[in-house]
Parts: structure tokens; sequence; C-alpha cells
């Protein structure tokens, strides 16, 4: 059993722990093969995070994508 706000494959847990809880907001809401979201605190965009994803590495390279993409500028916020 996982605890709560722990993702079950390492390499997701990691990307999501790396996450800056300034800029993004993560919902645990599991709901068929959806573990959460992550949703950028600027902008309003979301990323589903899946409980189980075809390639754990991968869908951990896309939460990591996700937020270097919504890295935006200071005088924004």
């Amino acid at each position: 059993m996982v605890s709560k706000g722990r993702h079950p494959k390492s390499a997701m847990s990691t990307a999501l722990h790396a996450l800056d809880r300034q800029r993004f907001a993560l919902a645990e809401v599991h709901v068929g093969h959806r573990w959460g979201s992550v949703t950028c605190l600027v902008c309003g965009a979301h990323l589903a995070v899946w409980s189980t994803p075809r390639d754990a590495d991968q869908h951990a390279k896309q939460i990591r994508r996700f937020a270097a993409k919504h890295r935006h500028h200071e005088e924004e916020r």
C-alpha cells in the first residue's frame, strides 16, 4: 500500500516531488486509471497523472517537460 500523496511508481513520485509547490498544484484524485492531476497556478493549464502508465519513465519526463514549459516570467505573477 502506498501512502497518500505518493505515487506508486518511483520515477513518477520523484518527478511529482520535484514540482515547485508555489507554481503547481498537485491534486490526488483516483478516478479509473487516473491518479491525479498537476495544475499550473499561473495560467491554469493542467496535466493528467496516470496511476498505471505504459512507460513510467516517459510519463515522468512528460511531467518534467510540463513543468519546464510552464516556467512563467516573474513579472506575470
